[in-house]
Parts: structure tokens; C-alpha cells; sequence
């Protein structure tokens, strides 16, 4: 069975996808979360995260922007949940 790690947070989405982390936007509990495959690179990237790694500002902007953009044009239509 695959795991997946799941999270609410934009910001978080935002950074794991920085680093190159594929993201999928599933239904769960009536709300839509970013959904990530559980694998080594993904802890390491939490580990950083929490421990506050400084990531490019713009580009860090631009992709909550983003993923806010994807998760608003996913409300309300149960077809293009999976990324």
C-alpha cells in the first residue's frame, strides 16, 4: 500500500513542492489537501521545513499563489481532484 502524507497548509505545499516534491489534490473530508508520496527526500524536507529553511521569496509567493489557484479551481467539482 502506498503512503501518502497529507496537509492543509499552503505554505508547507509550497515549499515540498520547491523542493521538487510532486503534489496531487485529493478529497478528504469535504475539503481538498495537498497530498504527497511518502518517501525519504519528502522527510528530509519536513525535517527542513520545521527547522526554518530560507527558500527564494518570490518564487515561494508565486507558488502559494499557485496552489491556492489550483485548490479554488477544484472546490465544488469532484472531477480534476487528482492532480
Amino acid at each position: 500500500m502506498k503512503m501518502e502524507y497529507t496537509t492543509l497548509d499552503a505554505y508547507q505545499a509550497a515549499y515540498l513542492t520547491l523542493r521538487g516534491l510532486p503534489v496531487s489534490y485529493i478529497l478528504q473530508n469535504g475539503l481538498i489537501v495537498f497530498s504527497f508520496s511518502e518517501t525519504k527526500e519528502l522527510r528530509e524536507a519536513l525535517r527542513d521545513y520545521m527547522n526554518g529553511a530560507e527558500v527564494p521569496v518570490f518564487q515561494f509567493v508565486t507558488r502559494v499563489k499557485m496552489l491556492r489557484g489550483q485548490v479554488h479551481n477544484r472546490k465544488g467539482s469532484s472531477e480534476n481532484i487528482s492532480k
